[in-house]
Parts: C-alpha cells; structure tokens; sequence
C-alpha cells in the first residue's frame, strides 16, 4: 500500500490538529487550577496580614434561674438516699471526687457525709461535727 503526498499531508495535518485540540485543553484544566492556587495564596496572604473580616461573636449568657449541675445531681440522687435510708433527707452539698460522689446531708438536724457510687448506693458515711 502506498500513500501519495497528498494522503500523507492530510494525516499530519490531522494529527496535527488533534495536538492543538489536546493542547488547549489541558491549557483551560491548568488555568482553572491556577485560579483556585491563586486563591488560596490570596487567603494566605490576608491571613497573615489579618485582613480577613471580623465577625460578631455571639455572647451566651448563662440565665440565673436555669438548674445547675448540682442541683441536677441532687435530684437525681436524693430519691435514692431516702430509700436507702428508709427517711426524708435534706442534701445540704454534692460534690464529685474521682468515681464517687459525695453528698453532706441533714437528717432530723445530724450532718452525715455520705460516699456514694455512680448508681446512688451508698458506700461509706462519715458523721459530721
């Protein structure tokens, strides 16, 4: 088989012209990437410069009224002391300490300090003066 000039020519140009083609391409998919590098060095830059716009940090501010977590441990544990203890208390303080919590209760006007685990079961007690 043999190619005249004018079939060879007509092959380079079209390969030819597909290289054009691929070439543009790639060109358009690297300046989209050069845009986003573009702006990402731009942020950069106000970063360090701290160009960047303040917003308005909202204040929480903590209602008085709202119950506090040693109110919440309070009634959650105070039901399980008096079934325990077969009598009404009155919790006058509950702090936690490692795994145990501890509770300073008044019964009938004496002050016990009592040790409890995470369930409410009293471990230990201790008779305040």
């Amino acid at each position: 088989m043999s190619f005249d000039l004018v079939t060879i020519s007509l092959i380079i140009l079209l390969i030819s012209f597909l290289i054009i083609i691929v070439s543009v391409i790639i060109l358009l998919l690297k300046s989209s990437d050069e845009k986003k590098a573009t702006e990402v060095v731009k942020h950069l830059d106000n970063l360090r410069e701290n160009k960047f716009e303040e917003k308005e940090v909202p204040v929480l501010e903590i209602k008085k009224d709202e119950l506090s977590l040693k109110k919440l441990l309070i009634e959650k544990f105070k039901p399980s002391i008096e079934k325990q203890l077969k009598t009404k208390v009155e919790v006058t303080d509950f702090n936690a300490k490692g795994n145990n919590f501890l509770a300073l209760i008044d019964v009938n006007g004496t002050k016990l300090l009592l040790v409890l685990d995470s369930s409410g079961k009293i471990i230990d007690y201790k008779k305040s003066k």
